[in-house]
């Protein structure tokens, strides 16, 4: 099962550690982060659900699947930037204030 959280937590305040033991309990084979971040900031988060699968003694398979080019940091997530959706091109830029980050 992959769900979108932040290194803050999900809505309601679980943090990613928590968040990954409540998902390996309710039965889930794999644990893992979806498209809502960067590859960057996905394997920051999948880290820290793996710290908290290993204090629980839970071992589970981990993946991410992350967005396919560099998003800006944003509380939140990507989709809470100023800038989404339209800040995306479809030649992979991300445009923000002018400048170009390329992947």
């Amino acid at each position: 099962m992959c769900v979108s959280i932040s290194e803050i937590g999900d809505l309601d305040g679980v943090l990613p550690d928590e968040c990954a033991v409540r998902v390996a309990k309710a039965g889930a084979d794999i644990v893992g982060i979806n498209c809502f971040y960067g590859p960057h900031r996905s394997v920051k988060i999948l880290r820290m659900m793996k710290e908290g699968l290993e204090k629980a003694g839970i071992k589970k398979h981990l993946m991410i699947q992350p967005i396919g080019y560099l998003t800006p940091e944003v509380k939140g997530g990507f989709p809470w930037s100023p800038e989404f959706p339209l800040g995306i091109s479809t030649t992979g830029k991300f445009k923000l204030n002018n400048s170009c980050i390329i992947i």
